[in-house]
């Protein structure tokens, strides 16, 4: 969906949701880039951004789900709320 500076953003299928036939199974996956996942600062600023987002409510703004590693890769991100339109 778009790339920045320290990482990209996809779309995805939440195969839970799927399993539960949500009838929006999409979520937007950001992700650190190989070169960003290497500092710790990276991570947490990551982090914190997940955090503040998900105070936030207002419509042109992303919900954040979670923020996580998976473990095998080192592969830092966090899932939000897919939203259709113009950045």
């Amino acid at each position: 969906l778009g790339e920045g500076g320290m990482g990209a953003v996809f779309r995805a299928v939440d195969t839970i949701k799927e399993e539960a036939q949500d009838h929006n199974p999409y979520v937007a996956i950001k992700v650190l880039n190989e070169t960003f996942k290497q500092f710790r600062e990276s991570f947490i600023a990551l982090q914190r951004e997940s955090t503040k987002q998900q105070r936030l409510a207002h419509p042109n703004i992303a919900t954040v789900f979670d923020f996580d590693r998976e473990h095998t890769y080192g592969t830092v991100f966090m899932t939000m709320e897919m939203l259709e339109g113009e950045p």
